[in-house]
């Protein structure tokens, strides 16, 4: 084969790969529903559900917005879209066999101590101090001591955290509130415990809200 005609083959090769057909590009897949939250005020919000943590809820509500929602916010909610991997693996269940059981001793108290800390309506929530009544009175507690030490947070919190600790904790429980420091929402919400108890250094700020 001759230089010229290995050119020519080569050019009618390249020919034919620039015109082959091109398939057609895929239609587009049709939008899924978005998700919907429903306030406890009625409030009706849709967007994408792009993160969920122990009952709290980040909302894509479009154009860039995203709305913060707490447990006390919350109605119901249901949702289409698959949350973003987070990258964290649960954590591992580790058996150590049965737990030592214990005996109930005439003339003791059991109690055990509760931290309230940091945001009022994230790591201070009414949702976590519910879950937490079985676990303690499987544990035959007696009294707890509600350890606060949080600068506020949600106004819309505060009434689910007293309502908890009045209505639920103080008919199961012996109840103090032991302050370190409670600022704005987080006085607030404490207000409703009979017994408080200031630490040496102990400081309570305005019980009130910020509009």
């Amino acid at each position: 084969m001759t230089l010229r005609t290995s050119l020519a083959a080569i050019i009618i090769t390249l020919a034919g790969l620039f015109s082959a057909p091109v398939a057609p590009a895929q239609q587009d897949q049709p939008e899924s529903p978005p998700d919907v939250v429903i306030l406890k005020d009625g409030t009706e919000l849709r967007g994408t559900i792009i993160k969920e943590l122990s009952g709290y809820l980040w909302l894509d509500v479009g154009d860039g917005q995203e709305k913060f929602l707490s447990p006390g916010e919350i109605e119901s909610f249901s949702r289409t879209s698959v949350p973003e991997p987070t990258g964290k693996k649960p954590q591992e269940q580790i058996l150590v066999g049965e737990p030592e059981p214990w005996e109930r001793v005439p003339g003791v108290t059991r109690a055990a101590v509760l931290t309230a800390e940091g945001t009022v309506g994230m790591q201070f929530a009414a949702k976590p101090l519910r879950e937490a009544i079985p676990m303690l009175k499987a544990e035959g507690i007696d009294l707890v001591v509600i350890k606060v030490n949080s600068g506020g947070g949600l106004g819309s919190e505060i009434i689910p955290i007293s309502d908890v600790l009045h209505d639920e904790f103080e008919k199961e429980f012996e109840v103090v509130c032991w302050v370190d420091s409670a600022i704005h929402e987080a006085a607030a919400a404490v207000l409703s415990i009979d017994r408080v108890v200031f630490r040496k250094r102990g400081n309570w700020g305005g019980a009130l809200v910020w509009g």
